[in-house]
């Protein structure tokens, strides 16, 4: 009787994993991103391979490029920090670009507001 619980509970679990397992689970690329953005306006961006691909980096709004780096199949690693507190606000998108496909990140970059600074004395 045991056996036959532990069978039909097995099978079920087995069907249950088999029945919620998603066929088109994406592929995992060779590279990964990271991005950051600082109160300063300032855009730290990390990337690293895990084979020997070429990856670029695009920092683009409206069609406008302002940045722009090819990551040669040589080098695993790469870090920036972009210095945007000169450009406009407003919405821009940083693409990672691969053999593979690409990856879009939407960055906000706003004017800085100024937090007024509260002292608190006590006696």
């Amino acid at each position: 009787m045991k056996f036959l619980l532990g069978t039909l509970l097995f099978t079920t679990l087995l069907s249950a994993n088999i029945a919620t397992a998603t066929p088109n689970t994406p592929k995992s690329r060779s590279f990964e991103t990271s991005t950051f953005v600082t109160r300063e306006n300032k855009i730290w961006v990390a990337v690293e391979k895990s084979t020997s691909s070429s990856v670029t980096v695009v920092l683009r709004k409206q069609g406008d490029v302002y940045f722009n780096k090819f990551i040669g199949k040589s080098q695993s690693k790469f870090v920036t920090k972009l210095d945007v507190s000169a450009l406009a606000d407003g919405q821009y998108e940083l693409e990672f670009i691969s053999s593979e496909g690409s990856v879009k990140k939407r960055i906000n970059i706003g004017t800085p507001v100024q937090e007024p600074t509260r002292l608190i004395s006590m006696k």
